[in-house]
């Protein structure tokens, strides 16, 4: 039976105003991402390394890679807290350098309901680095040290418990007194790690 044309129309109206809902309410619900129990992240992106130390003439820099992953516990829809592994990795020529630290770390949400947040934490830093301006031939020297991290990023919800998360950080190690080969002496290194990386974030 055909059915009058006002039906029909009424019915067209209700199906576009349902699949409007439906695309509206979608992002809105991935808005609402959920911040309790545990969490993980890992992901990657670009660092550069900077050594320097007392007795070395000029800064060492390196550019490279970072891995990182990090498992945790939400306290509160603002607070997360964690422990975050990195690893830095050169890709130029010269000595092999590397960075690894393993560190506890507290991400706040300053804005209630916003997806901006603030992470910091303090750790465990080790590795190779080849710190320029000491006279010596190049050469990587290893070190063990606590390391301070700071950094700031955003939450890209992708549903009530994905997300995706982009960060700038920088890490600070002191390393101490380090030796090279000939009797080279380096005092007071310290290493900083500055990184921009994206991570999955799974809640």
């Amino acid at each position: 039976m055909r059915r009058p044309a006002p039906f029909r129309a009424a019915r067209g109206a209700a199906i576009v105003a349902g699949l409007l809902g439906a695309l509206l309410a979608g992002p809105a619900a991935a808005q609402e991402q959920v911040r309790r129990g545990f969490w993980l992240d890992g992901g990657g992106g670009y660092g550069r390394l900077r050594v320097r130390c007392t007795t070395c003439t000029r800064v060492g820099t390196a550019h490279g890679g970072t891995l990182t992953a990090t498992l945790g516990l939400s306290v509160s829809p603002q607070v997360v807290l964690g422990l975050e592994g990195q690893l830095w990795a050169s890709w130029e020529r010269g000595p092999r350098e590397h960075v690894r630290s393993l560190l506890v770390v507290a991400q706040w949400y300053p804005m209630h309901g916003r997806q901006f947040f603030v992470r910091g934490g303090t750790g465990i830093v080790q590795g190779p680095v080849a710190p320029s301006g000491t006279g010596a031939s190049p050469a990587a020297v290893k070190g063990t040290g606590v390391g301070l991290t700071f950094g700031v990023g955003y939450d890209i919800p992708l549903g009530s418990h994905v997300g995706l998360a982009v960060q700038a950080a920088s890490h600070v190690a002191a390393l101490g007194d380090l030796s090279l080969p000939g009797n080279v002496h380096l005092d007071d290194t310290i290493a900083y790690v500055t990184r921009f990386s994206a991570a999955l974030v799974l809640r």
